[in-house]
């Protein structure tokens, strides 16, 4: 498998774990209804596959998420991916001459049944990748090594850290070469899997089946209309009869749902 998925792998010999991950048409399914500038497209993207390298090692059901705030002329971006590998995400562009202050990076875990966690970091000006490379050594102290690379059209990204309670080399990332992964992967025509197993093939590999990824954002018709509802019933009315309709569109997708008195009980 490959195109849309996250390839978990450990090098036991080493003490190393990591993932692959490779997105391709579900970055276009994300953006498609959005007129972001390519600027902002790849940044977007970039993301995506930065949360889905997060969510390659989160052992919990929920979700984790990935948000931006004040960076690379962005006011916030978020990206989220669940246990079940459900990806979507969105970005609100800054306004001209607006401060935000110094760009921040949040990390959200939030299990199904538990406390939310938040984790924060100054965002790098090397970009995301680098930003949650200093997460991890600052909050968890797990040297941690990420890299994300490609075409428009496929993004791949690669995330190893050593193993809990590991001895590992303080040369580990020399022994692994993540940027010769990358170049191997991008050019490589046999299934994700197989190609990690090659190019891992002279230390103590374990590659574990690839995961699928789908874009599937939460937003529905029936919730947007349990939206709408909240605003009581003569806000309502007076929408209707200055427009006829009510028309509400997702935040994260761009999906837009219309509704007129016939979708209201009241009326």
């Amino acid at each position: 498998m490959g195109q849309n998925s996250i390839t978990r792998f450990v090098l036991n010999d080493i003490g190393i774990r990591g993932a692959v991950v490779e997105l391709s048409d579900v970055l276009g399914q994300m953006t498609q209804n959005r007129a972001y500038s390519p600027e902002h497209e790849n940044l977007l993207h970039r993301s995506a596959v930065s949360v889905c390298l997060l969510g390659s090692i989160l052992k919990i059901k929920g979700s984790i998420g990935l948000e931006l705030r004040g960076v690379e002329g962005v006011k916030y971006l978020v990206s989220q991916l669940t246990n079940d590998r459900q990806l979507r995400g969105m970005l609100q562009p800054l306004e001209e001459q607006a401060d935000v202050g110094a760009g921040q990076v949040i990390i959200s875990i939030e299990p199904e049944d538990g406390q939310k966690y938040q984790g924060l970091v100054g965002y790098s000006k090397e970009g995301v990748a680098k930003s949650i490379e200093d997460y991890f050594t600052h909050s968890e102290q797990l040297d941690t090594y990420i890299a994300i690379g490609g075409r428009e059209s496929k993004l791949i990204g690669v995330l190893a850290q050593p193993l809990a309670d590991a001895k590992v080399d303080e040369n580990w990332r020399e022994q692994i070469k993540i940027a010769d992964l990358l170049d191997t992967l991008a050019e490589s025509d046999k299934e994700t899997e197989d190609a990690i197993a090659h190019y891992f093939m002279q230390h103590e590999y374990l590659v574990y089946p690839a995961e699928g990824i789908v874009h599937q954002c939460k937003c529905s018709r029936d919730k947007s209309l349990a939206s709408i509802e909240t605003i009581g019933q003569d806000e309502i009315r007076q929408f209707l009869a200055e427009d006829g309709q009510i028309i509400t569109t997702c935040g994260f997708c761009g999906q837009s749902y219309q509704f007129d008195e016939k979708d209201f009980d009241f009326i």
